[in-house]
């Protein structure tokens, strides 16, 4: 295993500890992202997305809101986590289609090891995987949807639990993340 590779499941491994406390219910309304400190030298936060709140409703009827960074157009989904370090707060990101279709991912450039969950046109639940970070000159392997996608949430691998997406889920994107809330990132 390379150092990168072990850094990677160390870093996943201290985020999933963090992330299960889970997410609570729907009055409390939290907003928590795993990296709310200022970002160092060497840290890179997502540059040229909006902040959008995500709503979760698990299959046992559990409500989770989060911030979390907006790819919409297709130059923002193309580009996505890539070199993201640091989420500055946000809980991770959402890519929103046009239209539910077969949508596959990958980790080219994206230092950060994520879980990814899949949502078809009604926003159920269709697919979840686990990505690792691919390692310069070694193939990078795609991360497909199975089915027809129309939402799809990045965060931090093994968060997918803290906010709900499991099967029988359900998944709705709202507006922009109420700046009263302490997960708020500002539009940048």
């Amino acid at each position: 295993m390379t150092r990168r590779r072990r850094a990677a499941r160390v870093a996943g491994i201290l985020l999933a500890a963090v992330w299960g406390a889970g997410c609570g219910n729907a009055q409390d309304g939290a907003l928590v992202g795993p990296s709310a400190g200022a970002t160092g030298p060497r840290e890179r936060r997502p540059e040229g997305f909006a902040t959008a709140t995500v709503t979760v409703t698990s299959a046992g009827g559990a409500v989770c809101r989060r911030c979390m960074w907006l790819a919409e157009r297709a130059d923002q989904r193309a580009v996505g986590l890539m070199h993201v370090t640091d989420l500055g707060g946000a809980t991770g990101m959402v890519f929103v289609y046009d239209t539910a279709r077969p949508v596959a991912y990958w980790m080219r450039d994206t230092p950060m090891a994520l879980s990814i969950a899949f949502f078809g046109d009604d926003g159920g639940f269709v697919a979840a995987d686990d990505m690792d970070p691919c390692e310069p000159g070694e193939p990078c392997p795609h991360h497909p949807s199975g089915a027809p996608a129309r939402v799809v949430v990045e965060v931090p691998r093994g968060g997918l639990g803290a906010i709900g997406a499991e099967p029988g889920s359900r998944i709705v994107v709202g507006g922009p993340c109420d700046p009263g809330h302490p997960g708020y990132v500002s539009e940048g």
